[in-house]
């Protein structure tokens, strides 16, 4: 970096205050992304913290806008967008850092946002960043952001099964959001919609009197109620003028208490601009027994997590997988680029280790659950075919990079 120092006698001493070099801090946090669809997570996530229900990609000849239909920018929201490192603060959100915005310069050195009463833009001059911004006369739904001049050589790196197989992934633990457009107006035959829909298969409550309780005195996670949904995925295509069914799953969604010490909080509060959450929503995705996995639809091979491919994902898939034959998502800790869980840093290890324990205790209501009613339904064609997935999804393989998760999940487990 470069230093600007400004130089003030004061005492006999020498007080100096350090600038940055903007665009190579921007660059350098652009590097640790590995993926080239980084800057749409990002932005797909931003949606919906934003509690949008859609979202549309358009893919112009010079251009490149992303827009959804949730809550307008807030005063504050547009404070925090022009400095660098100051995260979300809502503890329920995804966001710890504070850079995940930045990914746009992937695209564009320009971008602009439009939202609400006002709109935005960013633009250089030599290496610091600077913004522009005008009040709008009537107000704009959601949040639009427009890319001009984007580098063709990030945008050819998205290619349509990526992102296909992207979104439909990307659709599976968002809160809110439950359907994303993807369009190309060069070439309408690529244009497409992924979208999810849900079903209730039922709940159980008091969970405190099933599992035992976490005895961690810093942080303990209290699996409290477990509600159950189909979750049936399906995508159009504007090739096929119709909307076809890509998969269907069963996801565990498990309200857990969270009870912290003041200590504990304290040592969080000295990294992030968050505080942490009094509860949490812990989900578990599994592949639907009845569904052949022979014949799953392509675009889902990274979805599923049979046999022994679950993942942890913190609004999208991560690098660590947990051994296992179902995925887990939850609020984790994570590290800067989000692409792996923080399990070096002691106070966030003991977050999400905690998390860990949590998830074991609820795959094992599942599994009894699963069972007993496979028991209750009398013997079948596919009685053994599905004992055996349901075997098969609740056995532990090493996880990695941290083989350690497996082995918590099993202890929990069983």
């Amino acid at each position: 970096c470069i230093y600007t120092l400004l130089v003030q006698k004061m005492s006999g001493s020498i007080i100096e205050s350090v600038h940055t070099d903007q665009r190579s801090l921007i660059y350098n946090i652009l590097a640790r992304y590995s993926s080239p669809l980084t800057v749409v997570r990002e932005l797909i996530q931003n949606s919906d913290d934003a509690e949008a229900t859609r979202a549309e990609i358009i893919i112009g000849t010079d251009s490149v806008t992303f827009r959804n239909n949730g809550k307008p920018f807030t005063d504050e929201d547009w404070a925090r967008l022009v400095k660098i490192a100051s995260g979300n603060p809502h503890p329920q959100t995804v966001g710890c850092f504070g850079v995940g915005f930045y990914s746009v310069f992937s695209l564009t050195d320009n971008p602009s946002i439009t939202s609400g009463n006002r709109r935005l833009r960013f633009f250089w001059q030599n290496d610091s960043l600077k913004t522009e911004r005008w009040e709008l006369p009537n107000p704009v739904p959601g949040a639009t952001l427009v890319f001009e001049h984007v580098r063709q050589e990030a945008v050819a790196e998205w290619k349509i099964p990526l992102v296909r197989s992207f979104l439909i992934k990307t659709l599976a633990f968002t809160k809110r959001l439950a359907s994303i457009a993807f369009y190309v107006e060069s070439n309408p035959q690529c244009n497409f919609e992924v979208s999810k829909h849900f079903s209730a298969l039922g709940s159980v409550e008091n969970l405190d009197q099933l599992i035992p309780s976490d005895a961690n005195p810093h942080v303990a996670f209290s699996p409290h109620t477990i509600h159950k949904h189909r979750m049936r995925i399906s995508m159009t295509e504007s090739n096929l003028g119709r909307q076809s069914h890509v998969a269907t799953m069963t996801l565990i969604d498990a309200q857990v208490n969270v009870a912290t010490s003041s200590e504990y909080q304290k040592q969080i509060a000295r990294v992030l601009t968050k505080s942490l959450p009094t509860s949490i929503h812990l989900k578990l995705l599994y592949h639907n027994y009845n569904e052949d996995t022979s014949e799953l639809h392509e675009l889902i091979q990274d979805l599923t997590p049979l046999p022994n491919k679950g993942r942890i994902f913190v609004g999208f898939s991560t690098n660590q997988t947990t051994g296992t034959g179902f995925h887990i998502a939850a609020p984790f800790f994570v590290t800067m680029e989000r692409e792996n869980v923080d399990f070096n840093d002691p106070i966030f290890s003991e977050w999400n280790s905690g998390i860990i324990r949590a998830a074991g205790y609820v795959s094992r209501l599942q599994y009894d659950d699963t069972v007993a009613r496979l028991m209750q339904s009398g013997e079948n064609s596919q009685w053994e075919k599905v004992m055996e997935e349901i075997l098969v999804s609740h056995s532990f393989a090493p996880s990695h990079p941290f083989p350690k998760i497996s082995g918590d999940l099993a202890t929990s487990f069983f």
